[in-house]
């Protein structure tokens, strides 16, 4: 699979007039999207508390779930990685987009730098959506399930 590393940004195109369909609200990260982990969003922080003050992100409600997230998968030195996820049912209708939007807004706001690892062609037309460069292009390779856990349970006979 190709991967793509877009440049780090602190600048970024955030259009704050994006349009949801009836019925689906944005808002930023907030103690209740936290404790429900959309997409394992935020897991990699401690508390909402710890995610409030290093982290950010946004989310799309709809019926009182979370269809769509943005948020910040880990954060060094006021530096945070992008991951944004969408429920493949709700795809197509700008939400990511919303998310994205917002979560960026948030971090020009508090001067955090984002950097943004393009797992696919949607994500990287995303993230120059939103004026991220790309920075270079690499290939990445995954094994079928059968074989990881083949090889898992190798070393575990091997290590005991």
């Amino acid at each position: 699979y190709n991967r793509y590393m877009m440049k780090p940004a602190y600048q970024f195109l955030t259009d704050g007039g994006i349009v949801l369909p009836e019925g689906f609200q944005v808002a930023l990260f907030d103690e209740k999207a936290f404790a429900l982990h959309p997409f394992s969003h935020g897991e990699n922080y401690p508390s909402f508390a710890e995610y409030q003050e290093h982290g950010a992100g946004a989310v799309v409600w709809h019926n009182d779930k979370i269809v769509a997230s943005a948020s910040s998968f880990i954060t060094v030195n006021n530096e945070i990685e992008l991951d944004v996820s969408t429920e493949e049912a709700y795809r197509g209708k700008g939400l990511a987009s919303a998310c994205i939007s917002l979560m960026l807004q948030d971090c020009a706001k508090r001067g955090i730098i984002v950097h943004w690892d393009a797992q696919n062609e949607t994500s990287l037309h995303l993230a120059k959506k939103f004026g991220f460069e790309q920075e270079y292009a690499y290939s990445v390779y995954f094994l079928p399930k059968r074989i990881t856990d083949e090889c898992v349970t190798r070393l575990q006979r091997k290590n005991t």
